[in-house]
């Protein structure tokens, strides 16, 4: 059964039906809707940060499928920059926070990948090798979350 908590400032962990939004937290409010509590939402119209992406350099890559970003060397810096400030962060809150890197195809033999690929439905890359079926993790971020998950 799939369990999600939110993690307030003051790192108390609070159940997301009960969690309070505040000011300036809508786009989060909106995420957690979606995902945590799988309601249906709709934002009607371009997120804020659409014109902000394009004038730093974040663009959609139309080569690919949705969802999937292209990023010009100054959203490039600004990317890794922002993934160390976040790295530092996580490790100064007062628990272990070790980054891990390694493949990026999971198989799905295996039932904590399996449970956890579960979780994304659709938006996970299957690929077939060897006779066995593997799923997709790209990207160091999603790598990282998606190893945490399985060490629950």
């Amino acid at each position: 059964m799939e369990e999600y908590k939110v993690l307030t400032k003051d790192l108390k962990l609070v159940d997301p039906k009960d969690y309070h939004f505040g000011y300036g937290e809508e786009d989060f409010q909106y995420l957690v809707r979606k995902e945590a509590l799988g309601e249906v939402v709709s934002k009607g119209k371009a997120p804020l940060c659409t014109a902000f992406m394009k004038r730093v350099g974040i663009e959609w890559e139309e080569m690919s499928d949705r969802g999937h970003q292209r990023y010009q060397p100054r959203a490039a810096l600004m990317f890794e920059l922002a993934s160390e400030y976040a790295a530092q962060r996580a490790t100064s809150l007062g628990f272990p926070v070790y980054p891990i890197k390694g493949t990026n195809l999971f198989n799905l033999d295996e039932p904590a990948v399996k449970e956890h690929a579960n979780l994304f439905g659709d938006r996970l890359y299957q690929v077939e090798a060897e006779g066995r079926r593997f799923v997709m993790i790209t990207g160091k971020n999603n790598l990282l979350s998606f190893l945490l998950g399985l060490s629950k």
